[in-house]
Parts: structure tokens; sequence; C-alpha cells
């Protein structure tokens, strides 16, 4: 009798220390679950945007007589030729703006004169001393570099784990595309006979609200880039091919990615100090976004996710709040999934 309070006794200290440590050791718990799900989820999300882009090939392919494996190798190839044409024509436009706008803004100084000269004789300030400024513009350079230099390694990792992230994408799409029907028979066989049935048309709402959004999303974003390239072309704008296909991209996000859009234009007119053609780029967005939200959307996406759009917004808001910029991504899609697994579901416990 004694000898089981004892033990008992003792199990229930053990469980306690247990507890205890394992409360010490909830924030290392917390912070690997959130980089395994960083590092995992990210790529399977932005697969999953592509393999929905991509799939009606893959099906063309296959339906004219193509081997899915060679249908699937061919046009992951293709997307990823074009993509590199596009970030290689990006890069090289990115980098002659750039060298524009510097050109541009020391033509500005050189024409304003010497600065020093300016303020003396404006507000009659002694002449500055150049050699303090020398001391304390090479007391900052070398502030900057040891601070660089002691945060190489965080830089580094950085672009490593997002360079990881980026090769990752192109595997996930290529097996998503693959073996997208073994992938839902295997989620499938997990349920038991019953649910079975239940579970296959949650997976085709599923399936039908993400391609439903999606090619909605990607059409209306190409039609915006359309007269967005057709409208910079209008008023004279500088690289309107580049700036359109950054407003394409942009564009998938709802409400903000339009306004994101037309920044690249803004910065190179300030860049250049040509404030009327902000005011044309101004007008040109408002065109575009008129036809978009009154003719283009409504048609494309027939309201067939039938969220009202303050819904919409805070939603985004949120999503962003919580997840960052690929909140923006994944808020309205994924509001979506939610009120069809809410249906889905509730339906299966009222039959069940």
């Amino acid at each position: 009798m004694f000898q089981d309070k004892l033990i008992k006794s003792l199990t229930k200290v053990l469980l306690t220390l247990a507890i205890i440590y394992l409360f010490g050791k909830l924030t290392f718990i917390l912070n690997l679950g959130e980089k395994i799900i960083g590092t995992v989820l990210i790529p399977i999300l932005i697969g999953l945007l592509f393999y929905y882009m991509l799939r009606p090939a893959v099906r063309f392919l296959v339906k004219n007589e193509f081997k899915k494996n060679l249908s699937v190798t061919i046009v992951v190839l293709l997307f990823i030729l074009t993509i590199s044409l596009l970030f290689s024509y990006s890069s090289n436009t990115i980098i002659t703006s750039l060298s524009t706008s510097l050109n541009n803004i020391s033509n500005q100084i050189k024409n304003i004169g010497n600065p020093s000269d300016i303020i003396n004789n404006k507000f009659q300030i002694p002449s500055l001393n150049l050699e303090d400024i020398q001391q304390k513009s090479t007391s900052f350079l070398q502030t900057a570099l040891v601070h660089l230099s002691n945060n190489v390694v965080n830089i580094f990792s950085n672009i490593a784990d997002i360079g990881s992230k980026i090769i990752l994408v192109p595997f996930v799409l290529f097996y998503f595309l693959k073996d997208d029907d073994e992938f839902t028979n295997i989620f499938i066989n997990l349920f038991s006979e019953k649910c079975k049935d239940n579970i296959k048309n949650l997976i085709k709402d599923t399936d039908k609200v993400l391609s439903d959004y999606i090619a909605g999303q990607l059409v209306a974003a190409l039609v915006i880039g359309v007269f967005m390239y057709i409208g910079y072309l209008i008023i004279g704008m500088e690289n309107a091919l580049f700036l359109a296909i950054f407003a394409i991209i942009t564009s998938i996000i709802p409400f903000l990615g339009p306004i994101l859009g037309i920044l690249p234009a803004f910065l190179i007119s300030l860049s250049m100090g040509n404030f009327p053609m902000l005011v044309k780029i101004l007008i040109v967005s408002i065109v575009v976004q008129q036809i978009e939200g009154n003719f283009i959307t409504p048609n494309i996406m027939g309201n067939r996710l039938k969220i009202h759009p303050l819904t919409i917004i805070f939603v985004i808001m949120i999503a962003i709040s919580v997840f960052g910029f690929i909140g923006a991504f994944i808020a309205v899609p994924l509001y979506a999934l939610l009120k069809v697994w809410f249906k889905d579901i509730r339906q299966m416990y009222k039959e069940n």
C-alpha cells in the first residue's frame, strides 16, 4: 500500500517536472515549427499558384496524345525559360533605369551649383569646414562597414534561405503537375468508406474555387497589363513593357495590386523631375482601373466567389498583418476556401 502511494507520488512529481521542462522548451519548439512551416509552406503556395496556371496546358497536351510525364516536362521547362527571360529583361531594364535616374540627379545637382555656396549666400552662414566633413564621412563609412561585417553572416543566411525556397518551387510544381491525381487518391484513402464521397466533394469544391479564382485573377491581371502598356505608350512613358509586366504581377493582389503596380513608374518620373508625367500616369491608372472594375472583373470572375468587396479589403489587411506581404496573395483564396470547407463540413455533419 505504501509502495503504491509512493509510486503515484513520484509519478506526479515526474509529470510535473516534465511539463515544466516542456514549457521551458516551448519557445524553441515554436520557433522550430515556424522555421519548418516557413521553409515548406511558401514553396508549396507558390507551386500551387503556378500549378493552376499551367495545368490547362498540361491537360491540353495530354488530350492531344502526349504522355503526361513528357507534357509536364515540356510545360515546366518552357515556364522556367519564360521566367528566366523575363528576369533577364527586367534586370537589364532596372539597371538602365537606375543609371539614367542617377545621371539625371547628378546633372540636376550640377545645374544647382555648390550647395555650400548656396547656403552661405542665402543664410550668411560661415564657410563649411571640408576637412571636418571628410572626417565625419570617413567615420560614418567605417561604422557602416563594421556593422555590415558583423551582419554579413545573417545577410548570406537570408540570401541562402530565399534561394533555397526559389529552387524548391520548380520541383514542387513538377510533382504537383505529375502526381496530382495520385496525391488526391492518397488523401481520400485516409478516410473511411463512409466518408469518401463527402471528401471527394470537398476536394472537388476546393479545386473549383482555387481554379476559378486563380484563372480569373490571371486573366484580369493580363488585361490590366495590356491596357497599362497601351496607356504608357500613349503618354510616352519609358520602359513601358517592363512597367506593364510589373503591373501584371502586382494585379494578382486584389485592390492593393493596382496601386503597387504604378509605383515604379512614379519613382522613375520623380527621379527625372517630370511632374507632368506623374499626372499622366495617375490618369492612365484611374482609367484602366475603372475599365477593369466595371467590365473586366465582373465578367471574368462572374461573381463566383460571392465575397463582398468590403470583406475582401478587411481580409487582405488582416492577412498582411499576420503573414506579411505573402498574406496579400493568399488572403482572398484562403477565405473562399474556408467558406467552402465550412459549408461542406456542415453538410457532412448533417448527413452523419
